[in-house]
């Protein structure tokens, strides 16, 4: 990497901080303005991947301490699935329930989450959102865990934890940054090249900006997006699949127009490289 593109992307890096300087975005090379969503994306998605690694830590250690206190023992072995007494393991939050209920006491139909997963004496039922329900037999599975019996109660759930929680923090952390930070590149690359169109037409042409220099201008703010859905993942939310596609776009137009405007008076941009 050469200095002069070094300092260019350090630059951009900063420019979601310095409102006044984002026209700069459109003098330097599009692989430094890419390079800050880059790193911003790297930044965000790897600081909240750790801090759900930490409290998936917290909270599988109290859920398996308190296991006994809520729940039977639950056994899988060749006979199916069991539940030694009637207090049924059942986790229901805002839009998906897990529930174990050999016995079928809880028809599938009762349940009203857009997702589920369902244990049965000899099969699972597991339903995504926008899709139909499908089912997994129970032995085909302890076939794939290396067999049987499998028992789940407090003690087996903390000497598992203790044994391979890495294992599962550490996939976690993996999945959140090696598939977010992929999905945030083609994302705010596409939503930039629609919101650069519209940026052109209605006042970039005016100030002797071409198409790629409002692409870049409109890149450069892609941070905001990101720093916005880093917040409301912490607070608990987020914007959903739908909002993360088509949200950022407006976000960027309001943000490369402001650009625009706060230099209105300028004679005309300078031209990406």
């Amino acid at each position: 990497m050469s200095a002069r593109l070094f300092h260019a992307l350090l630059t951009a890096i900063m420019l979601p901080f310095y409102p006044t300087r984002w026209r700069e975005a459109t003098r330097f090379h599009w692989t430094a303005v890419l390079g800050a969503v880059l790193v911003w994306s790297l930044l965000a998605h790897g600081g909240l991947g750790i801090f759900r690694v930490f409290e998936m830590g917290q909270e599988a250690r109290l859920w398996s301490a308190n296991f006994d206190r809520h729940y039977d023992p639950i056994i899988i072995d060749d006979q199916g699935v069991r539940v030694e007494g009637s207090r049924l393991l059942r986790v229901d939050a805002t839009d998906s329930t897990l529930l174990v209920d050999p016995n079928e006491t809880v028809s599938s139909s009762a349940i009203h989450t857009e997702q589920y997963l369902v244990i049965r004496r000899h099969h699972v039922e597991v339903k995504r959102r926008f899709q139909g329900v499908e089912y997994f037999s129970v032995s085909d599975i302890l076939d794939f865990m290396g067999g049987g019996p499998i028992e789940i109660r407090s003690s087996t759930l903390s000497s598992f934890w203790n044994s391979w929680g890495w294992v599962c923090q550490l996939s976690l952390l993996v999945l959140m940054v090696g598939v977010m930070i992929p999905v945030d590149l083609a994302v705010l690359s596409a939503s930039a090249a629609v919101a650069g169109a519209v940026l052109l037409g209605i006042r970039g042409r005016s100030l002797g900006l071409n198409y790629a220099g409002c692409f870049q201008l409109a890149l450069a703010v892609a941070p905001f997006w990101i720093l916005l859905t880093l917040f409301l993942n912490i607070l608990g939310t987020g914007p959903g699949c739908c909002g993360t596609v088509f949200l950022p776009v407006p976000l960027l137009l309001f943000l490369g127009w402001l650009a625009l405007v706060m230099r209105r008076n300028s004679a005309a941009a300078d031209q990406p490289q």
